[in-house]
């Protein structure tokens, strides 16, 4: 062995040697060769260990491992050895965006032979969709049992007391908001997406941005990277992610991609497929859903061109958002402005928030009080705000459902994708709802119709006179009481408020006009009044009650329409 060494010692002096004469004014370099290596320490060597492990290996490895070994004392179990093994892994190795999957194992053995043997896990995967989650732990604890009171254990006798237990969970979890790409191109409204992004995160959505170069002159990149925590796109040749082609890699973990404000320029090259930024290559290659949101001058929107292309995305596929109206900031009036972020958000939840298990269903939905009139001036009428009805038109509307919105008069804000039908009186909704009843899967009765309204209507405003004032009234028409005998297959639910035998009075309307659910609630119950934003229900059909806690309206108005899905289909 001593032979070789030295032998392949002599060969290399003797082509450093050779080297030198060829090259007598680049002098060999032979220190490396003379001077012994240096060996780092132990201590050097476990700070390089744990330098090292905060680079991101998971490209490079199967599992990238880290290992923390250390000792331990306590009274109850005397000293031990304990370690965490933890590792970082990617499910899918290209995927240079998604958070890194991670196992880590934790033990300890003491010299009282107690044992901890416990690991966990996440496996993430499908661009942070889905998470698999596990965890489980063996313990033995060898100990003993003295007794009860301050003197246990003075004569020295002890019960054995030792616990062995091991425990095993797991949890599937996915994600009902996604990851969200916002392409914003250059038109002055490119600042008011900054506010989207930011209410998008707080919804917990994963949000992305892609600008084209025109938007950064009214925006900066670096707003959107602060307020979502990722790079913003802009060119089509950034290689700042590994392994991938990036437009490509974005289309693909794309769950829905809003493109706002959307100038007349990248509309036309979003209708026609050209792609010569990262925008558009972005757009053209997602097969997610796409939203549009036109914003430009009056003149440039309602331009037949412009229009045409509007249309053609459409045809594509493309929901298009439309413009509002009011004065532009080149001070026009007229259509063309950017919605408010609200709506934009609004759009998007209904895209992609819910799953459309109520898809093709038709669902009519009453809601609001009635107003039956006295004079020109007054009106009787109840105490409903139509918060619960609007509900359940906007959670069937978000699951998919067509919706018709039957209401009366209330202060609340329009339901977005439904048909709004606003009515008066009684028999107003009596003919709104027996004319689209026949069309209809389900009818939700949620509105507050007045039983009784004044028998005649004074042409003039009834003056005040000394003295007692006696109104005669006459029944209203009773909806549910006439096409609850009538119906062909429809799921009818109506809602009993009620202030004293809540069951028997609910369980007796059921019955009567022929529902197949009824929603039952309390006046007198906390929580379930009127104009509040929560309500407790119990739902009863011929068969079963259901008593709901205490939920929110849209949280009540969800589980409404999940038993009614539940029942249709059973």
């Amino acid at each position: 062995m001593l032979r070789y060494f030295c032998g392949g010692v002599r060969k290399a002096l003797s082509q450093i040697g050779s080297a030198a004469a060829r090259s007598p004014k680049q002098p060999a370099d032979t220190a490396a060769l003379t001077s012994p290596a240096q060996r780092k320490g132990f201590i050097r060597r476990i700070i390089d260990y744990y330098s090292r492990s905060n680079i991101d290996r998971t490209f490079e490895k199967k599992i990238d491992w880290s290992i923390v070994p250390g000792p331990n004392y306590s009274s109850d179990v005397g000293f031990g050895i304990g370690f965490l093994v933890a590792g970082l892994y990617r499910i899918d190795r290209t995927d240079s965006v998604t958070a890194p999957s991670n196992i880590s194992i934790y033990g300890n053995v003491t010299t009282e032979k107690f044992v901890l043997l416990r690991f966990s896990g996440d496996n993430i995967f499908n661009h942070n969709k889905q998470r698999l989650s596990y965890a489980g732990a063996f313990v033995y604890f060898p100990g003993a049992f003295y007794g009860v009171g301050y003197n246990a254990g003075a004569e020295g006798y002890a019960q054995e007391l030792t616990t062995t237990m091991g425990i095993f969970r797991i949890s599937y979890c996915t994600s009902l908001v996604g990851r969200f790409y916002i392409g914003v191109s250059g038109g002055i409204a490119a600042y008011k997406m900054a506010n989207v992004a930011s209410a998008l995160r707080k919804l917990g959505a994963d949000v992305e941005v892609i600008m084209t170069k025109n938007a950064t002159q009214f925006i900066t990149p670096i707003t959107f990277e602060t307020l979502t925590g990722h790079k913003c796109m802009v060119d089509t040749f950034d290689r700042d992610f590994k392994f991938e082609v990036t437009h490509i890699s974005l289309a693909k973990k794309a769950d829905v991609i809003l493109v706002a404000p959307a100038t007349a320029n990248v509309i036309a090259k979003m209708a026609h497929g050209i792609a010569d930024d990262m925008l558009t290559t972005t757009v053209l290659a997602a097969k997610c859903p796409k939203l549009v949101s036109p914003a430009m001058n009056t003149g440039m929107l309602e331009n037949p061109i412009t229009q045409d292309n509007l249309a053609t995305l459409e045809r594509y596929g493309f929901t298009v958002i439309p413009s509002e109206s009011g004065v532009l900031a080149c001070k026009d009036v007229g259509s063309g402005r950017l919605p408010k972020e609200d709506v934009l958000i609004e759009y998007i939840l209904h895209t992609i928030a819910r799953p459309k298990d109520l898809a093709g269903v038709r669902i009519a939905v009453t809601a609001g009080p009635t107003q039956e009139p006295l004079d020109p001036v007054r009106y009787l009428t109840n105490h409903s705000t139509g918060k619960m009805g609007y509900a359940v038109a906007r959670a069937a509307a978000m699951r998919g459902a067509e919706v018709t919105l039957i209401h009366g008069p209330t202060a609340l804000q329009p339901v977005r994708f439904t048909e709004d039908v606003p009515i008066t009186t009684a028999q107003q909704m009596y003919e709104a709802v027996t004319s689209r009843f026949d069309e209809m899967d389900v009818l939700v009765m949620a509105a507050a119709v007045a039983d009784y309204r004044p028998a005649a209507v004074a042409d003039d405003k009834i003056k005040k006179k000394d003295g007692d004032l006696s109104i005669a009234v006459e029944r209203t028409p009773d909806i549910l009481g006439t096409i609850g005998p009538k119906k062909k297959g429809q799921f009818l639910c109506g809602f009993a408020m009620e202030t004293e035998n809540l069951i028997e009075n609910a369980r007796g309307k059921l019955e009567r006009k022929n529902l197949d659910m009824i929603a039952a609630n309390s006046l007198r119950t906390k929580g379930a009044g009127f104009a509040g934003d929560t309500n407790v229900v119990t739902l009863l059909t011929k068969d079963e009650t259901e008593e709901l806690p205490m939920l929110s309206k849209d949280e009540t108005a969800d589980r409404i329409l999940t038993k009614i899905n539940t029942l249709r289909k059973g």
